[in-house]
């Protein structure tokens, strides 16, 4: 494994070209404190001007020198993560391993299967809390790497990365590895299979459109469509519910029953004005309604499962 000065700075440009995200991640999780435990010592020492820094640089910003070191620390954590050095990875920082494992798509980790006895107690938690002040929570569980992968995950999709993530936990349901979303993907299955059976009343609105195309109909037949499947179940991928009737828009609205196995997303939500409650899996239609002056269509479900009931 190349470990000049040459090769780790090229490396280092390749990476910042072709994966523009993997350093500000990289610099986010770890700061300065495996720059020397993963550059060589005779590396780790070099002045500003043996790494082509110009004086007037380093001289107007002091902290340039030390920037250079940990990018080309990330570009050798990089190299040996390809190489397969688990233990040299591990040597560095456990959570090393796991940060280039899903960049790299699983090649350093086999995929262990989700344990769906395994319980996640801050969903439980986090579901009862009814303010967003989640200081005991993150003093109980913050130093464990799951907990901050389901924060991460819960604050990433109530931001707008919805879709990167559903795509993520269908490929983990498959048995696939997630990509760079695996572990955040992994802590929302894990956390809707875990919840207990408490989210209040429930509401999903989007257009007809989009339910018919998924349902294999056509909007102007969507209804009777559903009218023939009450009684019947339709499953549906992780999604974003509101405990409010009032929030979001469209000509289709989905209802559900209380009782849901959900993720309680408002405590840490970017968004919490939209009470949102992430769910999924199995339910059985009870009610098809019209609603409105223009036709909408209105549903009223009941989960009877999640992934692995």
């Amino acid at each position: 494994m190349a470990s000049d000065l040459t090769s780790l700075q090229v490396v280092k440009e390749q990476l910042r070209q072709q994966h523009p995200d993997w350093y500000p991640d990289f610099r986010d999780s770890f700061g300065n404190q495996l720059t020397e435990k993963l550059l060589p010592p005779e590396l780790a020492q070099l002045s500003a001007a043996e790494l082509g820094l110009p004086a007037s640089l380093v001289s107007a910003d002091p902290d340039r020198l030390r920037r250079e070191l940990r990018a080309l620390a990330f570009a050798r954590s990089y190299l040996m993560a390809q190489a397969g050095d688990v233990d040299g990875l591990n040597q560095a920082n456990e959570e090393l391993t796991y940060f280039w494992n899903d960049r790299l798509e699983g090649k350093l980790i086999p995929l262990a299967p989700i344990d769906p006895n395994n319980p996640v107690p801050w969903v439980h938690e986090i579901n009862q809390l009814h303010s967003r002040h989640t200081t005991g929570l993150d003093s109980k569980y913050g130093k464990q790497v799951h907990y901050r992968s389901f924060v991460g995950a819960v604050k990433d999709w109530t931001d707008g990365r919805w879709r990167a993530l559903r795509a993520a936990a269908k490929k983990v349901l498959n048995g696939e590895h997630g990509g760079s979303d695996h572990a955040k993907a992994r802590e929302l299955i894990q956390g809707i299979d875990s919840a207990p059976n408490n989210a209040p009343r429930l509401w999903r609105k989007e257009k007809a459109a989009d339910v018919a195309a998924r349902l294999g109909t056509s909007s102007h037949q969507l209804f009777d469509h559903l009218k023939t499947r009450v009684g019947a179940e339709l499953t549906q991928d992780i999604v974003s519910t509101s405990a409010s009737d009032s929030v979001w828009s469209g000509d289709f609205i989905w209802e559900i029953e209380p009782g849901a196995q959900a993720i309680h997303a408002y405590p840490i939500s970017h968004h919490p004005s939209e009470r949102e409650w992430i769910t999924a899996g199995r339910f059985q239609v009870l009610e098809v309604d019209r609603i409105g002056a223009s036709g909408g269509v209105r549903v009223r479900v009941r989960q009877t499962g999640v992934f692995y009931d």
